[in-house]
């Protein structure tokens, strides 16, 4: 199976994820291995001590990786050729609350599935204030909107379009709204690693999801 990338805060959800695991491919419990972070951090030497596991032992097995986006970039390398190359009656399910801090090369090998809780779904006070959810709304009048935005706003109006489109995302499958967020989040990582101009990152934005059908966000 390929390997989940799991994003959300509900403990609960996960735990009824690795339920649904468990059963679909009768995997006991005993080979449910759970890998929590030692205090803040995943470190290097428990993911290293995951891919020790994956080579020792061959039947079915769930290993879960909570926290992954605490890992350091070493850490998260040094899952990646085991991610590749793992055996496919291993089940990796990776946890994140942010996947803005999981490695590209880490997510082109997972699959992303969001757990929306009903607190995420109502988080659009920016959208709604700049008029950002109106249907009635085009890319030339985004560009107008934004402008009036402050610096200090850019990244958390990001989010909510992040959260926007996980939201919709959420009642079905979609390349398109899968795609916008991906290309919202590499634009996001780019704002806040390499300094680019906040205003330019909302317009490239609003490109990107003009052209993929995703305006307006209502």
């Amino acid at each position: 199976m390929l390997p989940i990338l799991y994003v959300t805060n509900n403990t609960k959800a996960v735990e009824d994820l690795i339920d649904e695991t468990v059963n679909k491919y009768d995997i006991p419990s005993s080979s449910v291995f759970k890998v929590h972070p030692e205090a803040t951090i995943l470190t290097i030497d428990q993911i290293r001590d995951v891919n020790k596991l994956v080579r020792e032992v061959s039947n079915g097995r769930v290993i879960v990786l909570y926290n992954f986006d605490s890992a350091k970039v070493e850490g998260q390398n040094a899952l990646l050729k085991t991610l590749e190359e793992h055996n496919v009656e291993t089940h990796f399910i990776l946890v994140v609350s942010d996947e803005t801090q999981v490695l590209p090369t880490i997510q082109s090998r997972t699959r992303t599935v969001y757990h929306l809780e009903q607190d995420d779904m109502t988080k659009h006070k920016l959208l709604m204030k700049f008029g950002l959810l109106e249907d009635s709304l085009t890319h030339e009048q985004w560009l107008s909107v934004t402008a009036k935005l402050r610096k200090d706003q850019a990244i958390p109006l990001i989010d909510e379009i992040i959260r926007n489109l996980r939201q919709r995302l959420h009642t079905g499958p979609s390349v398109a709204l899968a795609q916008g967020i991906s290309e919202t989040l590499h634009i996001r990582r780019y704002i806040e690693k390499n300094n680019i101009n906040y205003e330019y990152a909302l317009d490239k934005i609003a490109s990107i999801l003009d052209q993929k059908n995703l305006l307006p966000l209502a």
